[in-house]
């Protein structure tokens, strides 16, 4: 630790330039795990080698943000940005998101209401398909996971599961329009006659 307040005091006051972030990185990296919850958010001295940014030196505090990219692992395409306190005096990290930066390209966005339109077809026109299932009391139930554009390969999970979502609140409306009644999830009985 004392490698790193040395390093830090020998600096002045305000935004660390890009060769001090360097030496900077490296002594905070040998101390992070001594931090008080430094660990807050799974942080581990060696991901500061990933680069931090707008650096600043106030003492006692030292501050910066951080990419962080745990949810890129999961499938998502931003990385969450963090900011990082750290207090050199009292040895104890304080940390928070930022915002977010878009790393891959989003996917378009899905036009629920073709689908809806498509799916509602199928069924007022009492057609066999894979993705209905026709019951013998004459309801039916959208078996939403073989929908290719819901199905569980088509996003990130937070992204199709807000897509399905959709798609069934629009299902839910078109449906009871026509006097579908909605038995359960993702089930209809026909109008009664």
């Amino acid at each position: 630790m004392k490698e790193l307040e040395d390093y830090l005091i020998s600096l002045p006051q305000g935004v660390i330039q890009d060769q001090d972030i360097k030496n900077i990185e490296k002594y905070l990296e040998k101390v992070w795990e001594q931090l008080e919850d430094s660990n807050a958010t799974q942080m581990c001295g060696f991901k500061l080698r990933r680069g931090i940014e707008n650096v600043k030196w106030n003492p006692p505090i030292l501050s910066f943000i951080i990419e962080r990219h745990g949810g890129t692992v999961m499938g998502s395409s931003r990385a969450e940005r963090q900011s990082w306190s750290i207090d050199i005096i009292q040895k104890k990290a304080y940390s928070g998101t930022v915002g977010y930066r878009q790393i891959y390209k989003r996917q378009p966005n899905l036009n629920v209401e073709l689908l809806v339109k498509e799916v509602f077809k199928l069924i007022n026109e009492g057609t066999k398909d894979d993705r209905l299932k026709w019951n013998k009391d004459g309801s039916v139930r959208i078996l939403i996971g073989k929908i290719n554009e819901l199905s569980k390969s088509s996003a990130v999970k937070q992204t199709m599961l807000g897509r399905r979502k959709r798609f069934m609140t629009s299902m839910d409306e078109l449906m009871n329009s026509i006097g579908w009644v909605k038995l359960k999830s993702n089930i209809y009985a026909p109008p009664s006659s």
